[in-house]
């Protein structure tokens, strides 16, 4: 049964005149699920409507280039020189770097992919907790189940979610509370009989009150109604690695040398680094013989001493896919900046450590993490990609290839050969063989995604010769951060 709520009719009479133009204002269903960005550039996701237009993705990674060079004269002073200690040249080095501004369309991208994640989890969050307090408040009809109730109001929730998103802080309360009590009721799931009008009214005010303490101090509070997605702040509060820059090692000793490096930064006053993520394995996916410090790219107490420096946490990460690595959140933000209405201020990002055959198969793990969870958005490019790799992974086939995933990560963490193959370990050689398809064997996913990546190198191309990067403020700026540096 479908619950006809497109246009929130119903629950007009309980939302402020002031709200209703905000809450109204973007909830047409979109006649597909790409939208065009600069023609051929499109991404496919399953909710569009609060993508940011192409002029700000363009101007956010515009304003984005201070924060880039500082990142840059960054590495060049602390990363460098160690990368050159051994070879003389950094082409010869066991260490490369490498830094980046996300091009227009994969900020657009991941701003879209961040919030249908956050907003399906908020709401999925708001669905609980509000059938567990309706069910305290009225008495479940005969027969029924607490699982059949939740299953019952999850699927109609589902067909309905979409329209409630973007509805404002001061409305989402009781648009949540009132969608979920009228699909118990549609589906005579709960007995109203007994309750008088205003008795009814009062309960579900009191739990409106009860939803509204957890939207208080939530994630879609604090960003999605303060920093809109189709604007600059919004943008830099949900793409938060606009500006990213990586560490590439073939060797495991010199990630001691990376992090003193990094806390020599701090220490001179530098670097202001947020938080560090270690991403582990499970203990329980390594093989026997093995120890989660054969896989770790640092020991505990080397990243506690570099976050001590810092006056941030460590957090150890046990990965669900497989992949390896150490994040350092860094926060850009520049006093310099201040007079220029900050627009080149708050902007975050992240400088990634990990080892050079890690990485190789993160590139393409990468849009498979995308795809299993399909409320992230892909580019229109990857189409083939998706069709392919859709035909093969489903429900039966997910545990196994996941499984797959997670022993080829490992393996290539162990991977003793430091030539410069690009070759994965077959299916067969992991023990998969007759368990995954192999037209999902990694070698062969790589193939299909080089065709997606030289067209996205078309865009890019295109993309960056709208972005400029020599104008007269950015030199001032840029000339201003080299002599306070």
């Amino acid at each position: 049964m479908q619950i006809q709520l497109n246009n929130l009719s119903k629950l007009k009479n309980f939302i402020k005149p002031a709200d209703e133009r905000s809450v109204f204002n973007n909830l047409a269903p979109l006649k597909a699920d790409t939208v065009s960005f600069s023609g051929s550039a499109e991404l496919i996701s399953a909710d569009m409507s609060h993508a940011p237009n192409e002029k700000i993705c363009i101007q956010a990674a515009q304003n984005a280039e201070p924060a880039r060079y500082y990142l840059q004269m960054v590495f060049d002073r602390y990363i460098k020189p160690i990368s050159k200690e051994n070879s003389g040249k950094q082409s010869n080095s066991t260490i490369k770097t490498s830094i980046r501004v996300k091009s227009p369309l994969s900020i657009r991208e991941k701003v879209v992919s961040k919030y249908s994640k956050m907003m399906a989890l908020n709401f999925d969050e708001l669905l609980n907790i509000t059938i567990g307090e309706i069910l305290e408040n009225f008495d479940v009809k005969l027969g029924l189940k607490t699982e059949d109730i939740n299953s019952i109001c999850a699927n109609e929730w589902n067909k309905v979610v979409s329209d409630l998103k973007g509805v404002p802080r001061s409305s989402i309360s009781v648009c949540v509370v009132r969608t979920i009590f009228d699909i118990m009721k549609k589906n005579n799931l709960i007995n109203i009989s007994s309750e008088k009008a205003a008795e009814q009214e009062r309960i579900l005010t009191d739990i409106t009150q009860e939803i509204d303490s957890v939207i208080e101090d939530s994630e879609y509070d604090d960003i999605a109604i303060n920093y809109p997605t189709n604007s600059i702040e919004g943008v830099k509060k949900y793409a938060k690695d606009i500006i990213g820059g990586r560490i590439v090692i073939s060797r495991n000793e010199d990630v001691s040398k990376i992090l003193a490096a990094l806390k020599k930064a701090v220490q001179d006053g530098k670097l202001k680094i947020t938080s560090i993520e270690h991403y582990i394995p499970d203990k329980d996916k390594i093989p026997e013989g093995t120890t989660i410090q054969d896989y770790a790219y640092a020991s505990d107490s080397q990243l506690k001493s570099l976050a001590k420096e810092a006056k941030c946490e460590v957090v150890n990460i046990k990965s669900k896919s497989g992949y390896m690595g150490i994040h350092v959140n860094i926060d850009l933000s520049n006093p310099l900046y201040s007079g220029y209405n900050s627009k080149f201020n708050g902007y975050t990002g992240e400088i990634q450590i990990l080892g050079r055959d890690v990485e190789q198969l993160k590139e393409v793990e990468d849009l498979c993490y995308k795809l299993k969870d399909k409320k992230n958005a892909i580019k229109k490019v990857y189409l083939d990609f998706r069709t392919h790799f859709y035909r093969y992974y489903n429900d039966k086939t997910k545990k196994n290839f996941n499984d797959y995933t997670y022993a080829l990560y490992l393996a290539q963490r162990l991977n003793k050969n430091k030539t410069k193959s690009s070759e994965f370990p077959s299916i067969a050689k992991l023990g998969f063989e007759g368990k995954v398809d192999s037209n999902l064997d990694f070698n062969l996913l790589k193939k299909i995604k080089s065709v997606g990546d030289y067209k996205l190198g078309n865009l890019d191309a295109d993309q960056k010769k709208q972005i400029k990067t020599d104008t007269p403020v950015l030199k001032s700026i840029k000339s201003s951060l080299k002599v306070n540096f």
